[in-house]
């Protein structure tokens, strides 16, 4: 079954199978857009749901076009998206949750593979826990570099937040690396930063807030302590007030 429906300055065409589900939906207006959506369900062999297709070709007024499909499984979670333009870019998102051995979630990954025009490419994949926390981050291209961040959250015997660490390694096309991990309080006030690279130099930031009795801030001390691949080593403190005006910086 085909229902057409006219409106202003374009039109739609939706086709329906036998239990009134739509199988297409396709628009065109009088700008010379247009798009057309194949719904597919697909059936194990009892004759049950086994899950769900969307694809959508979509062409602009100007000639641009581009395509995607959503896979579903059953439940209609989210199992992959693909994703193609008349540029040449292109790229595959894949969804994989993590169970326990009593089938709960644990957590999801998402994996992106893109293929640029120019035939450059890129993966990075995120990780979840079951809460939709995002805890790790990981990225390569065809240049050679990649990086992975740890997102790390702590908490007190209560549950409460105590603070978040962030951990970033990145390594080079040519093999150099460098790292840096950033810790923060509860209130994301950031209270150390490190920094350390394949040369061997490395530093150490530690960053204080300081309080009147009221709770008000009164300023800031920020003091780095530096070590250079030679061995050498040297340190400065800055000293700021509360509107991050520098009222001092110490070197040694």
């Amino acid at each position: 079954m085909n229902i057409s429906t006219s409106i202003i300055d374009g039109s739609e065409s939706v086709a329906l199978d036998s239990i009134m589900e739509i199988t297409q939906d396709e628009y065109s207006d009088s700008t010379g857009y247009s798009s057309v959506t194949d719904c597919v369900t697909s059936y194990d062999a009892d004759g049950n749901i086994a899950g769900y297709t969307y694809t959508t070709d979509v062409t602009d007024a100007d000639g641009w076009s581009y395509n995607w499909t959503d896979s579903y499984d059953a439940n209609w979670t989210l199992t992959q998206s693909a994703y193609s333009d008349s540029t040449g870019y292109s790229s595959v998102t894949a969804v994989l949750p993590s169970y326990d051995a009593d089938g709960s979630i644990t957590g999801y990954t998402y994996t992106t593979s893109g293929t640029n025009p120019d035939g450059s490419s890129y993966t990075w994949t995120d990780s979840y826990d079951a809460n939709g926390t995002l805890i790790q981050s990981a990225y390569s291209d065809s240049t050679g570099y990649s990086s992975v961040t740890e997102y790390l959250t702590s908490y007190d015997a209560d549950g409460n937040i105590t603070g978040y660490i962030y951990t970033t390694s990145c390594t080079e096309a040519d093999g150099s690396s460098y790292s840096w991990t950033d810790s923060y309080d509860p209130n994301w006030t950031l209270l150390q930063s490190a920094y350390s690279d394949s040369t061997g130099y490395s530093s150490v930031t530690d960053c204080v807030t300081n309080y009147d009795a009221g709770g008000n801030i009164t300023g800031y001390i920020y003091a780095t302590n530096c070590t250079d691949a030679d061995g050498s080593s040297y340190s400065w403190t800055d000293t700021y007030d509360a509107n991050w005006t520098l009222l001092q910086s110490a070197y040694s």
